[in-house]
């Protein structure tokens, strides 16, 4: 499980403005999963392939969700790429790098919110997360 503390930018609705919420975001991933070929609908076991869960305190739009099945989330040498449905119907894709050897640290580059409660959700800059036990 890695866990660490987010900033994330939410369209302000009524007001037009938008505003900076600050979050806890903890992922439960695990490296090997089956994929579905979109073109062929062939199911396929990969080592890069990724599966896991989200939970995210302190946003209104969303608290949880599951990797998606529609879409491939996977680890390519250090780097991950992570895409999520959450319980509002967004998708929430995440990108970032392993920083050391034993993978305990990921540097998580950029989260996107598209759909769902809340619209649009960003949060882009560098930030820490650290492996829990």
């Amino acid at each position: 499980m890695f866990a660490g503390n987010r900033s994330f930018t939410i369209p302000g609705v009524k007001t037009g403005l938008s505003q900076q919420v600050s979050a806890m975001v903890r992922m439960t991933l695990q490296q090997g999963a089956s994929t579905t070929n979109p073109l062929t609908g062939e199911v396929a076991y990969s080592n890069a392939a990724l599966s896991g869960s989200i939970q995210v305190e302190g946003l209104r739009c969303f608290t949880s969700g599951a990797i998606s099945t529609k879409s491939l989330s996977e680890i390519d040498g250090n780097r991950v790429t992570l895409t999520f449905d959450m319980d509002d119907g967004s998708t929430l894709q995440m990108m970032g790098s392993l920083t050391d050897m034993a993978a305990t640290h990921l540097s998580a580059d950029l989260f996107l919110a598209n759909g769902g409660t809340c619209g649009t959700i960003r949060s882009l800059g560098i930030s820490e997360m650290t492996q829990l036990n």
